[in-house]
C-alpha cells in the first residue's frame, strides 16, 4: 500500500474516532448520565456535611454532659462503648473502625471482599451517619474523617448499579471519586482529597484524572462552601520558620512524628498479638463486654486528664496550631492510647482527626529543644510526619495540612517533614495502618 493511501485510511480512522467521540459528548443520554452523576456526587457530599454537623453536635452535647461532672466519662464510656458495638452488632455489621480499609480493600479486590467484612453499601454509609456521632457523644477518641469517606465512596458506589452512570465511570473509579469527596468536604480541602484519591485509594491502581474525581470533589468543595462557609479547619497560620533553623528543627520534628505514627499503625495492626490467648479469646466471645472494658480505660483517660484526651482532640489541637494555648508532654502518649483502645473496641470511629491532635502532641516534646521556633510551626511540623508515618502517604499528609491553615510559607519544610516521617516508618519496617488493615480483611478470603 502507497504512502498516500496509508495516509488517507489514517485520516478516515481519524475523523470516525473522532465522530463517534461528538456523537458521545452531545448525545442526550451522555449528557443524561453526566447529570445524574453531579446529582450523585452532590448527594455524596451532603451526606459528608451532614456527617460532620451531627459529629460536632454529638461534641457538643458530651462537652456539656461533662462540664460539671468530670467523673462521668468513667460511667458514660463502658456503657456508651458497649451498647454502640452492641448497635453495630446488631444492626450495621461490617461498619467497624475507621471505614477507609473497606473502601481500599474494594477498591483492590472488591469481589473477593466478604459480605460481613465491611464491603461498602448504602446501609452501611447509614451505619456510619448514625453511629460515628454516637460515639463522640459518649466521648470516644475519634474522628469523623475515615466515616466520611466510607459514606461518601458508599454512596457515589450505588450509582454504579445504574447503566447510564456505568458508560460514564466504572465501580473502581465511582469508589475512590466517592472517598474523594470524604476528605474533600470533611475537612474543606479539595486538593487533600485529589492526592488522597491518587496516593491511599489508588496505590494498587493507575489514577485516571478524569471528569468523575474532579466533578465529585468540585461538588463537595461547593457543598462545604454554601453550608459551612469558606473555613479553615485550623484558622489561618502565618507562622514561618528561619532558614538557618530548618535542617535541624525538620529533621527532629520528622522523625519523631514518624516515629510516633509508626508505633500507632504497629499497635493498630498487632495490638491482638499483645493480648494473652485468653484474654483474646474472651474479647471474641464477649464483644460487648471486651468494648465496655476499652471504654473504661479510655474514660478513665479522660477523667485524669481532665477530658483533654476525649472527643477528636481537634481544641487541643487548634489550641496549640494556632498559638493560644500548649498542652502536656504526657497529652501525646495519652491520646495515642485513648485512640488506640476506642479502635480495639469496634465501634465507627475513625483515627484520621485524633492522629492531627497527636501530632501536634509531640510538637510539645520538640519544644525544650527548640525554644526560639514558634510552637504552631513544631505542631504542623509534627502533625504531617505523623500522618506520613501512619499511613505512608507524605503527599496527602502536606497538602492537607497546609490547606487547612492556608500557610504557603512552610511548604518546603512541611513537604521534608513528610518526607522524613514516611523514611522513619519505612525504616522501622512499619506497614501503613489503612493498607495493612485492608489486607486483613482481604485475608479473611483465603
Amino acid at each position: 500500500m502507497s504512502r498516500p493511501v496509508r495516509f488517507l485510511a489514517a485520516l478516515r480512522r481519524l475523523f470516525s474516532s473522532l465522530d463517534s467521540r461528538l456523537y458521545l459528548a452531545v448525545s442526550p443520554g451522555s449528557w443524561w448520565a453526566r447529570m445524574l452523576f453531579v446529582l450523585l456526587a452532590l448527594t455524596a457530599s451532603l451526606a459528608v456535611v451532614a456527617l460532620a454537623l451531627l459529629a460536632d453536635a454529638a461534641a457538643s452535647l458530651y462537652g456539656f454532659m461533662t462540664s460539671h461532672l468530670l467523673w462521668l466519662p468513667v460511667l458514660l464510656m463502658p456503657a456508651g462503648f458497649a451498647f454502640n458495638r452492641w448497635l453495630t452488632a446488631r444492626f450495621f455489621g461490617g461498619v467497624e473502625g475507621s471505614g477507609i480499609p473497606q473502601v481500599i480493600a474494594q477498591i483492590r479486590d472488591g469481589h473477593r471482599l466478604p459480605t460481613d467484612a465491611g464491603r461498602v453499601g448504602w446501609w452501611r454509609a447509614v451505619g456510619k451517619l448514625l453511629l460515628t456521632p454516637l460515639s463522640l457523644a459518649f466521648g470516644a477518641s475519634a474522628g469523623c474523617e475515615g466515616p466520611s469517606v466510607f459514606v461518601g465512596a458508599a454512596l457515589m458506589h450505588a450509582g454504579h448499579r445504574w447503566r447510564v452512570i456505568r458508560r460514564i465511570a466504572s465501580e473502581r473509579q465511582l469508589l475512590v471519586a466517592g472517598g474523594a469527596v470524604g476528605i474533600a468536604a470533611a475537612f474543606n480541602t479539595p486538593l487533600g482529597g485529589i492526592m488522597f484519591a491518587i496516593e491511599e485509594l489508588s496505590e494498587k491502581h493507575r489514577f485516571h484524572a478524569n471528569a468523575a474525581t474532579l466533578s465529585a470533589v468540585i461538588m463537595a468543595g461547593l457543598c462545604s462552601l454554601a453550608l459551612m462557609g469558606n473555613y479553615l479547619y485550623f484558622g489561618r497560620s502565618h507562622d514561618s520558620l528561619d532558614i538557618l533553623h530548618q535542617l535541624p528543627v525538620v529533621i527532629v520534628c520528622g522523625t519523631l512524628g514518624g516515629a510516633g505514627g509508626g508505633l500507632f499503625s504497629w499497635l493498630a495492626l498487632n495490638w491482638q498479638r499483645l493480648l494473652p490467648v485468653r484474654v483474646l479469646g474472651f474479647a471474641s466471645r464477649r464483644a460487648f463486654i471486651f468494648a465496655a472494658l476499652c471504654g473504661l480505660g479510655a474514660g478513665l483517660l479522660a477523667w485524669a486528664s481532665a477530658g483533654l484526651v476525649a472527643g477528636s482532640g481537634y481544641e487541643a489541637a487548634h489550641g496549640v496550631v494556632s498559638g493560644e494555648a500548649g498542652v502536656p508532654l504526657w497529652y501525646a502518649p495519652a491520646k495515642l492510647l485513648a485512640t488506640l483502645l476506642t479502635f480495639m473496641s469496634g465501634i465507627p470511629a475513625g483515627i484520621f482527626a485524633p492522629s492531627l491532635s497527636i501530632g501536634a502532641g509531640l510538637s510539645a516534646l520538640a519544644a525544650g529543644l527548640f525554644p526560639g521556633v514558634s510552637a504552631s510551626v513544631l505542631a504542623l511540623l509534627c502533625m504531617v510526619a505523623y500522618l506520613s508515618g501512619m499511613t505512608h502517604a507524605p503527599i496527602t499528609a502536606f497538602t492537607v495540612v497546609m490547606e487547612m491553615t492556608d500557610n504557603h510559607a512552610l511548604l518546603i519544610p512541611l513537604m521534608a517533614a513528610a518526607v522524613i516521617g514516611q523514611m522513619t516508618a519505612r525504616l522501622c519496617r512499619q506497614q501503613p495502618v489503612y493498607h495493612g488493615l485492608a489486607a486483613r480483611l482481604l485475608q479473611k478470603t483465603e
